[in-house]
């Protein structure tokens, strides 16, 4: 995925699908790859061959539990990389980079960053009450002012060396948040 995100005649970084994939194979594929690699095939996507017959089972209460906890890391790095997109907007337009803020508009752009942001915190509490993920990764919330300041700095101007730091930063933050509460649900 690295190679044609950068590589060849019309690299996915030139295209308006750079959130796209990179959001998705960080933040969705990896995850899975790696859960699936650790699992029985009982617990998550199980394959049977007969002589006839192919059946692929899905354990749907793992699964979908799986695909709740990567929608934090899926909008968080896609947010980066919409953030990135919207601070080199003026570059974009002059060097004709299709990116996908350039065919959505800066501020509809904005409004999906701002999404990106806040979906994590959305996600991280229907995962807690849903009992996928324990109590104490709802310390995400307390993060929540810090977040909401960064996020601010970004909407005021979006540029490259001043503010698109703050993206990181959120992510880090909300990321970090999640992993603490993790860390702090297997010792209580």
């Amino acid at each position: 995925m690295g190679i044609f995100y950068t590589f060849g005649p019309l690299p996915l970084s030139r295209l308006p699908l750079g959130e796209l994939f990179s959001g998705v194979t960080m933040g969705l594929l990896i995850p899975v790859l790696a859960v699936l690699v650790n699992v029985t095939p009982e617990e998550l996507i199980g394959l049977n061959f007969s002589p006839t017959f192919v059946t692929v089972q899905f354990n749907w209460h793992n699964l979908l539990a799986l695909l709740l906890l990567c929608v934090l890391p899926t909008a968080v790095i896609a947010g980066v990389e919409l953030a990135n997109n919207l601070a080199d907007y003026d570059e974009n337009l002059v060097n004709e980079r299709k990116t996908i803020a350039m065919y959505i508009s800066r501020k509809t752009g904005l409004n999906w960053y701002q999404l990106l942001v806040y979906v994590g915190y959305a996600a991280t509490t229907v995962a807690v009450f849903i009992r996928v993920l324990p109590w104490p990764a709802l310390i995400i919330w307390l993060t929540l002012p810090y977040v909401v300041k960064l996020t601010k700095i970004f909407l005021v101007k979006q540029h490259k060396q001043q503010t698109f730091h703050t993206s990181l930063i959120v992510a880090g933050v909300e990321m970090m948040a999640v992993v603490a509460g993790l860390a702090i649900g297997l010792v209580i």
